[in-house]
């Protein structure tokens, strides 16, 4: 049984950041997974573990001598859809990010015929393919070695796939197949290389992944829970338990990656953190004192609902369009033009109008999450979202810091403006990553030696143009 080769697996897992960085050499990491430099040469003969001019190469070792997977390992193509955003790009088994692509932006779009919406998913994906199909080192015999594409959506997505409410508004999204099937049709892929989920969810599995490649998950003693909330156009969130790292029989020391746990729920809508009920208590103070130019608090759209009045919900208070409305003289009659407002808003926190109105989002989350933070005790709370910008952020931060009552308050944490830009695009490749690479290294590597390479080729499949044109 190569062994060896699953302990050098689940080691890059694991110490893969302190690789990348420099922090850690080969023979420090060798010790660390306790394989011998004739076992991991035995490894790299049978799957190219020493450089990756070999076709099939699972994992290989950079120009500095830095250990990493390689692309034989399998790539993801995620993409996260907004109301008004696309963006995709291809994520390898060490999660890094190749070929990004932000699509043309297109406020309003979640209003379109499902074929328009789909085409802009297969612009964005061919845009990707183009980009990575040139690049050599992403390629095994000239072509892309391809796990699946994993969408993320601004909606809630169920266990099969089915968008829920009315956020797609076209009516034929719930008259037809699931959203990973109609999306594989479009791009003309494999049913099962095509995958669907929340876009939060998706965020979640970053954050999970960003955790457990700190060097704090080395000496993590037990589980933590970690919150994700997405504040923009709409609002919602997510939850998950990072596990800390193990000792598996004849495996070794094994990342929390693999184990890590979302949290789904009964039908896969946890999270849905925008369609809790706001106290108006919290309503009224919050306007009162408040500066010239800014508008009291008031219900606006719900991503839950069509009906006329809103709900009492946190979205229809601290989404995209209760902001424009509290800042904005006049309100633009077109969605972009509201979007375009709103970035501005967001850009120019100065202001004591601007920073009153992102510091009341920021409040009103913290209050929602009260709840969530006392029932599970999470150790962060990760913002995301065009609204996980300091003012806000730091607003939940205090909020949570004065008004949690037992143990120490969360960290509210929030990625800086190029991780966020893509964490949920990123996320959903993981999910797929995780799924048939991350979780699965004694299944793909263990066994005899002479089926490891077969089996690690079975797992993609090779694109070598746009799947669609054949």
């Amino acid at each position: 049984m190569p062994m060896p080769c699953v302990k050098v697996a689940e080691g890059l897992l694991l110490f893969g950041r302190q690789l990348r960085e420099g922090t850690m050499d080969r023979k420090t990491f060798l010790g660390e997974v306790d394989v011998k430099d004739n076992g991991f040469r035995d490894a790299g003969d049978e799957l190219g573990a020493i450089g990756h001019k070999r076709g099939l190469a699972f994992f290989d070792s950079s120009t500095r001598g830095q250990l990493h997977f390689g692309p034989g390992a399998g790539l993801a193509i995620g993409v996260s859809l907004g109301r008004g955003s696309l963006r995709a790009t291809i994520v390898d088994a060490n999660g890094e990010l190749h070929c990004p692509v932000e699509g043309r932006a297109l406020p309003g779009q979640f209003a379109l015929h499902p074929d328009e919406l789909l085409d802009r998913i297969r612009d964005v994906v061919g845009a990707v393919l183009e980009a990575g199909l040139s690049k050599r080192s992403l390629l095994v015999d000239g072509a892309l070695p391809l796990l699946g594409v994993s969408v993320a959506w601004s909606v809630p997505v169920g266990r099969e796939g089915m968008p829920l409410g009315p956020a797609l508004r076209h009516r034929s999204w719930r008259d037809g197949a699931p959203l990973q099937h109609r999306v594989a049709q479009h791009l003309n892929v494999p049913p099962e290389r095509s995958h669907a989920m929340n876009d939060s969810h998706a965020a979640a599995i970053a954050v999970a992944w960003d955790q457990t490649r700190a060097e704090d998950h080395l000496t993590q003693a037990h589980a933590r829970i970690g919150i994700v909330v997405r504040v923009s156009g709409g609002i919602s969130g997510a939850s998950i338990i990072v596990n800390p790292s193990q000792h598996a029989t004849g495996v070794g020391r094994t990342s929390g990656f693999a184990t890590s746990v979302l949290i789904g729920g009964n039908d896969y809508h946890a999270g849905e953190l925008g369609h809790l009920p706001v106290d108006r208590e919290i309503i009224e103070r919050l306007n009162r004192d408040r500066p010239d130019g800014l508008r009291p608090l008031v219900a606006h759209r719900c991503s839950c609902t069509t009906s006329d009045p809103p709900p009492n919900h946190l979205e229809a208070y601290a989404a995209t369009p209760a902001l424009m409305h509290r800042v904005l003289e006049v309100v633009p009659d077109t969605h972009a033009a509201e979007c375009e407002a709103v970035r501005g808003v967001i850009a120019n926190p100065a202001t004591p109008v601007n920073r009153r109105a992102l510091a009341d989002v920021g409040e009103l989350v913290g209050h929602a999450l009260l709840g969530p933070v006392a029932m599970m005790n999470p150790a962060t709370v990760t913002m995301t979202g065009s609204f996980a910008v300091p003012v806000v952020c730091q607003a939940v931060d205090r909020y949570l810091g004065r008004s949690t009552v037992l143990g120490a308050p969360p960290k509210v944490i929030w990625p800086d403006p190029e991780t966020n830009r893509f964490i949920r695009a990123q996320g959903a490749a993981l999910a797929v990553l995780r799924e048939h690479v991350h979780r699965r290294f004694k299944v793909l590597l263990g066994g005899a030696k002479q089926g490891a390479a077969p089996r690690v080729a079975q797992l993609t499949l090779p694109v070598d143009d746009l799947p669609w044109r054949h």
